[in-house]
Parts: structure tokens; sequence; C-alpha cells
């Protein structure tokens, strides 16, 4: 069996990361072509767990609409 995992934000991306870790097939789909297009919200997301799964401070909606 393979799982699927649609979204490859920060909890999409470190699901499937924990499925491969454990050899269980994933496949993770994103409709964005680039990491750095995501946008989600920072308030939830400490600025160590981007740093450790090398999500750029570019993709933090945050960052890029200058609410920060």
């Amino acid at each position: 069996m393979t799982v699927l995992v649609a979204g490859g934000g920060p909890a999409g991306s470190r699901v499937a990361q924990l499925l491969a870790l454990r050899n269980i097939p994933v496949v993770l789909v994103e409709r964005l072509n680039r990491s750095d297009q995501q946008a989600f919200s920072s308030a939830v997301v400490p600025f160590k767990a981007l740093d450790e799964q090398s999500i750029p401070i570019e993709a933090v909606a945050a960052y890029w609409n200058g609410w920060n």
C-alpha cells in the first residue's frame, strides 16, 4: 500500500517524511511548483522548525506580506 499525502506544507511534508523514514511508500502531491511559493502562517510554526525542515523563510506569509 502507498500513502498519498495531499499538500506539501509543513504538516504534509513532515508526515511524508516520517512515513518514508519508516519505509512506508508515500507520494507527496503539491499543487505549487516550488516550496517557496507556500503561504502558511508563522504564527503556529516556530522558525526553528522551518530551519529543521529546510523551509525557506520566504515561504512564511508573515514574512513576505511584511507583517513581521
